[in-house]
């Protein structure tokens, strides 16, 4: 039990995505799902909050035996500051910044069977933060992101992926739909620990 709560840590500090986040669910099912990739991104834009669902999962595997931890949550940020500006192929951000306190679920399995379920409160707060990224448009309302940095709820800033963004606007209002998926896997005392982290994110930023 105590590997257990060791690698629940682990969890905690790397909170991924878990189902998709529709537009709706970052404005409590207010209609903003009707908008379109109609408009134009050119310009500065107010970060006003963002919102993910998570997922986590972390596996070791040692001397046969497979000790596995799911963890999920879903939120809302607060304290948004900063603001997003594009170009005809370049994003960049100046003092994002955001604050999360939720709840997640632990589920626990040992090789494949369930042993324990946990929920348990966690914070984050991104502290103002700055980057850019290029990008380029594919269709009518996608955007690849192929260098520099994004932020992305729960992760922060990270380095742009060759990963496909939704956008849609609403009247004054950009969302940023964004699907980050990480995987890395290390050995340690030939015990091999796997980590899968997603998060399905919308980003919502207001017209300046």
């Amino acid at each position: 039990m105590r590997n257990l709560v060791l690698l629940l840590v682990v969890v905690i500090s790397v909170v991924g995505c878990q189902k998709e986040l529709s537009v709706d669910s970052l404005n409590g099912g207010g209609g903003n799902g009707g908008g379109s990739g109609s408009g134009s991104l050119i310009g500065t834009w107010k970060f006003i909050g963002a919102s993910a669902n998570t997922e986590s999962t972390i596996t070791i595997s040692d001397i046969g035996i497979d000790l596995k931890t799911v963890t999920t949550s879903s939120y809302n940020t607060t304290n948004n500051t900063g603001t997003y500006t594009f170009t005809s192929n370049k994003m960049t951000f100046a003092g994002v910044g955001y604050s999360i306190n939720g709840s997640a679920t632990s589920y626990m399995f040992l090789d494949a069977q369930p042993t324990d379920t946990i929920e348990f409160p966690f914070s984050y707060t991104l502290p103002p933060s700055n980057g850019e990224a290029t990008y380029r448009k594919v269709g009518t309302d996608s955007l690849v992101f192929e260098s520099g940095s994004i932020a992305i709820p729960a992760y922060g800033t990270q380095p742009a992926q060759a990963s496909g963004t939704k956008y849609k606007f609403s009247g004054d209002t950009l969302f940023l739909i964004t699907n980050y998926a990480q995987t890395t896997s290390i050995t340690d005392a030939g015990a091999v620990q796997t980590t899968q982290n997603k998060v399905n994110g919308v980003v919502k930023l207001l017209k300046q």
